[in-house]
């Protein structure tokens, strides 16, 4: 064999495990799946701009798997079963109704439930403290919202579903808010000394914006 030859496949195999631990650390994008009764809604875009502002962004990191029952209550055990099989990171469920259909289905995906009302009275938390099992969310003081409101709990759960993908965070350990006082101050000068970008249509619902 050539010296020089020799040296080229030296030289190979010593970069192969460079080679076999970068593809190692490929990672998979997060994986979350939507499930809802109704089909998608305007303010559920409230929570992918969250996401995106917290570095999830779609076709990159991130996939989002939308399950949409079209009205039709029957649909949604079939739906869940089939996000379980899929082994998404996180499921994402409006109202009672079907965050408990989605429990039925899994008590190991952890379930954020968004917009739900008295959830501890219909034995969809343990407490809000305490929700218990492997689901948490955001409660509302009354099922009836105006748009801006239901916007900015869409918008919150991303910040649910970022501490339980990448913070560590277990269902069980994340009290469900109950948010009372919904006035939004964004401040456009912060953001733009920290190259943030803060959606137009949150904008536009804000209280206060300082320039």
């Amino acid at each position: 064999m050539r010296r020089r030859e020799f040296i080229g496949i030296t030289a190979g195999l010593a970069a192969w495990p460079l080679i076999a631990n970068a593809q190692q650390q490929v990672k998979k994008p997060y994986r979350i799946g939507y499930i809802a009764l109704s089909n998608r809604v305007p303010w559920i875009d409230g929570m992918v701009d969250g996401l995106r502002e917290l570095g999830y962004v779609e076709g990159h990191n991130l996939e989002m798997i939308w399950r949409l029952a079209a009205g039709k209550r029957d649909l949604i055990p079939e739906m869940a079963a089939e996000l379980v099989r899929l082994n998404v990171d996180v499921i994402v469920a409006p109202s009672n109704t079907v965050p408990g259909m989605v429990k039925q289905a899994t008590r190991t995906i952890p379930i954020v439930a968004v917009a739900t009302h008295d959830g501890v009275g219909t034995g969809l938390y343990a407490s809000l403290a305490h929700p218990g099992d492997n689901i948490t969310g955001l409660e509302s003081l009354a099922p009836e919202l105006d748009v801006k409101r239901v916007q900015l709990l869409w918008h919150r759960s991303a910040y649910y579903i970022d501490k339980l993908l990448r913070g560590g965070a277990k269902t069980s350990e994340l009290p469900v808010e109950l948010p009372t006082v919904f006035d939004l101050a964004i401040n456009l000068k912060a953001a733009r000394l920290l190259d943030a970008r803060i959606p137009d249509g949150l904008v536009a619902t804000a209280d206060l914006v300082i320039e």
